[in-house]
């Protein structure tokens, strides 16, 4: 073998490595990008759900928490049991738990209502204790078909001053 075929082959290799390691960067690259891009729409699916929670609650203020009303167990579940039941992904039928699941009433969240028109974004609300009063839960979500994307909860009780009360869950 002469000396200008060993060093053809040699840079055969070197090239092939150097397009192997190339190659590597471009992947990595790419596979970055790709996770950074399902973090931001994540993100983005949690900001408009708690957008759609504050626009829920915005708008039942003054309809249906007009006095500081006290509640008891029986009347209403406790808003932090609440938020831990399973919500039905239906639009149309959305009860929680059972009364011999839970020991009180079924407690039935409103049907969604829609923020955006191809309502992938909207809320719901249901009626709970919070600290002994009579509070509501408000639930913004994403969806995706019948997939949600992001859930975010509300909590609003009218507060012995007069002002209202808001947490975020």
């Amino acid at each position: 073998m002469s000396l200008r075929q060993a060093q053809a082959g040699a840079s055969l290799l070197m090239v092939l490595m150097l397009l192997l390691a190339t190659s590597m960067a471009a992947l990595s690259a790419m596979t970055s990008a790709l996770v950074n891009q399902h973090l931001a729409t994540n993100m983005h699916a949690l900001t408009q759900a708690s957008m759609a929670a504050e626009w829920g609650g915005s708008e039942l203020l003054g309809r249906e928490l007009a006095d500081s009303i006290p509640a008891s167990e029986d009347q209403y579940p406790d808003c932090e049991a609440l938020s831990l039941q399973s919500i039905s992904l239906s639009p149309v039928s959305s009860s929680l738990g059972s009364s011999s699941q839970h020991g009180e009433a079924s407690q039935t969240w409103s049907s969604d209502i829609a923020i955006t028109p191809n309502g992938a974004v909207s809320y719901r609300y249901a009626s709970c204790r919070y600290q002994g009063y009579k509070a509501l839960m408000v639930m913004g979500s994403v969806r995706n078909g019948d997939t949600i994307l992001a859930r975010h909860f509300l909590i609003i009780r009218h507060a012995a001053d007069g002002q209202y009360m808001w947490r975020d869950g």
